[in-house]
């Protein structure tokens, strides 16, 4: 589980430890390495996030690290009931086009697990979903 969903434990460790409930800088003991107990509470939501994300992303490319334009085009409809809004949003290959172009920052003609990651949850704070509340708490 842990090699499958590698790239989700380090964005969401990465997202939490962001995160500091009530303000509190870690303890010099605890270092920088590891979540503090109210880091972890929101370490263990990220993660479910970012692995849904990861599953996504798999489901239209899952041999390789980025998707292209094609591979995106043609699977669109497979990623839609994930429940992101950004996802739910595509309804036609235009669409599609669309925000595969906007995902796509570096303009590479791929779009990354990051690329994709930082798009979606960006969609659901500006929707300001409840997703996209619990996402917008580390950025706080």
């Amino acid at each position: 589980m842990f090699v499958r969903f590698r790239k989700s434990y380090i964005k969401a460790f990465s997202r939490a430890k962001s995160f500091h409930d009530s303000g509190d800088d870690h303890p010099d003991e605890i270092g920088e390495e590891y979540v503090t107990f109210q880091e972890f509470r929101i370490f263990n939501a990220y993660l479910c996030i970012y692995s849904a994300l990861l599953d996504a992303f798999c489901r239209i490319n899952a041999t390789s690290d980025r998707i292209d334009m094609n591979e995106f085009i043609q699977s669109f409809n497979y990623v839609r009931d994930f429940g992101f809004t950004a996802l739910a949003s595509i309804a036609s290959t235009n669409d599609a086009t669309s925000m595969f172009n906007t995902i796509d920052k570096d303009n590479s003609g791929q779009v990354s697990y990051a690329e994709w990651c930082d798009y979606i949850i960006d969609v659901e704070i500006e929707s300001d979903t409840e997703l996209g509340k619990l996402m917008k708490l580390s950025l706080e």
